[in-house]
């Protein structure tokens, strides 16, 4: 029978999954999906989704059939090799630091609005000047409140949601452009990955790792739900005029708007930089203090000296960074099932479901680059 101490930590582990999929993406998804059209967004939720979600399942996997705590880049070393763990390095910290950057963008906007004055650039530094440190002392996330932020975010998209209810126009709905069918990929794939906080979960679940999966499986169809919510309303009200940050369209709504902001990017800053202090630290055995410098002021050095926009910065993330990690992740599976070693589940539909996994991965950077480079 379970004990109250294993529901807690269940329903701990799910909100922490859902918490670190539920980021700043969700923000971007209206505005691609609009450009895209809504059909096309929603063909691309449901595949990328799912392969994402499968991706965070072979990652349970994995680390469930390893004993040392390491995330992707470590299991690349275990399973395929150094140099393997190298590539993986390279993808994981271009991801990262792509999103860090889009994250000061968006909290530098949503602080200037809510004060009312100022440069959106000066918000962001301060705000860097206060996180920045929190990184280095190990706060990852802001601990027991963690649960509060994640239900905040939920109650705010069910509050957000209702008040533009009224106002949606379905013929915003009925749009979609050939052309332009897979450009939500990327932002999709972004928005999707939950994989950084799979090692943390093993660690809530360690006396009911059977549960893992079910954790998993629920927080990453709970979060692609809100995500549909989410981009219904925003394009059945404001069709091609919703913004690249979407709740900035919200005129009668904007402080609501700019707290949401806030709370979608706050804790995944810090995560993020967090989980690449750690590939540093654990991973490549560099000193702390380097670790959290290099973390911390090479993407805010690349934040104050580019242009960069939010969409098109974490759909390249995405595209590029998640696409050839949940790439490599596939092969480190492959890999992981030739050892003898037996983890507490193993995702069904055997390898075939894998290379089927990694080929949506190929065909979604091939298709996108096309986009990209206007050849599409």
């Amino acid at each position: 029978m379970e004990n109250k101490n294993d529901s807690i930590s269940y329903l701990y582990a799910i909100t922490l999954i859902i918490g670190t999929i539920v980021g700043a993406g969700i923000l971007g998804l209206p505005y691609i999906f609009a450009k895209a059209g809504f059909l096309a967004g929603i063909l691309n939720l449901v595949i990328v989704g799912s392969a994402a979600t499968l991706m965070s399942l072979y990652v349970g996997e994995v680390s469930l059939r390893t004993k040392e705590k390491h995330q992707l880049a470590g299991l690349a070393e275990v399973y395929l090799g150094k140099k393997w763990k190298i590539f993986m390095t390279i993808f994981e910290i271009f991801g990262t630091y792509t999103a860090v950057i889009a994250y000061l963008i968006g909290i530098g906007w949503a602080l200037r609005d809510i004060f009312g004055f100022g440069d959106p650039l000066i918000f962001s530094s301060i705000f860097f000047v206060i996180a920045s440190p929190l990184v280095y002392l190990g706060i990852r996330r802001l601990g027991q409140s963690e649960l509060l932020i994640t239900f905040s975010k939920l109650a705010l998209v069910i509050i957000i949601c209702t008040l533009l209810l009224p106002y949606i126009n379905t013929n915003n709905l009925n749009q979609i452009n050939p052309s332009k069918i897979l450009l939500p990929f990327g932002l999709v794939l972004f928005a999707s990955l939950g994989y950084s906080v799979i090692p943390e979960v093993k660690e809530i679940l360690k006396n009911n790792q059977k549960k893992i999966f079910s954790a998993i499986l629920i927080a990453s169809i709970v979060s692609l739900s809100i995500y549909f919510i989410f981009t219904y309303t925003f394009v059945g009200v404001f069709g091609s005029r919703v913004e690249e940050i979407a709740t900035k369209a919200m005129i009668e709504y904007k402080k609501l708007g700019d707290i949401f902001i806030l709370l979608t990017m706050i804790t995944p800053y810090l995560a993020l930089s967090k989980v690449v202090e750690d590939v540093y630290i654990n991973d490549w055995k560099l000193d702390k203090r380097l670790s959290w410098f290099i973390t911390a002021f090479i993407p805010f050095i690349i934040f104050v000296f580019s242009n960069l926009d939010f969409v098109n910065l974490l759909s390249i993330s995405g595209t590029y960074a998640g696409g050839m990690m949940g790439l490599l992740t596939g092969f480190i599976t492959l890999k992981a099932r030739k050892s003898k070693t037996k983890p507490v589940y193993i995702v069904p539909g055997g390898n075939f479901l894998i290379y089927l996994t990694m080929a949506v991965f190929v065909s979604g950077m091939l298709f996108y680059s096309l986009i990209l480079f206007n050849i599409l």
